[in-house]
């Protein structure tokens, strides 16, 4: 994707922006047949991610955060594991990305697991501030 977007110009660019902004945004799915127990995924949300991304996950234009939903499991799966690798978030230039490499760095497979299907229940209406409660 990168790629073909270095080669688009600022009006085709912006189209394509526009267009993509455009379409339905589709909650996220679970496409593991066995996933893990969320019960601690839920826990870390609400005290590493829920300040960003918001508590259900919609993303916050002041904080530059993306939404976490509409955005299938796999995905969200590929690029915590990229973050933790250093696949991304370490480009000098990237001034948000270093945020959520600090925090997938600590991660284990089982970890990212275990968010990724946490993140399918809360783009269904899960609510992480009830964890903070208890």
């Amino acid at each position: 994707m990168r790629a073909i977007a270095l080669m688009l110009d600022e009006e085709s660019l912006a189209e394509a922006a526009k267009k993509a902004a455009s379409l339905p945004r589709i909650p996220t799915t679970s496409t593991n047949p066995n996933p893990p127990n969320t019960k601690a995924a839920q826990k870390m949300f609400a005290d590493k991610c829920m300040i960003c991304h918001r508590w259900n996950g919609s993303g916050e234009v002041v904080f530059r955060s993306s939404p976490l939903w509409g955005v299938q499991d796999w995905y969200h799966a590929a690029q915590l594991r990229k973050y933790r690798d250093g696949w991304r978030g370490a480009d000098p230039n990237d001034f948000d990305g270093p945020k959520t490499a600090v925090i997938a760095s600590r991660l284990t497979d089982e970890e990212i697991d275990a968010m990724t299907a946490y993140l399918v229940e809360l783009a269904h209406g899960d609510d992480p501030r009830a964890v903070m409660e208890r």
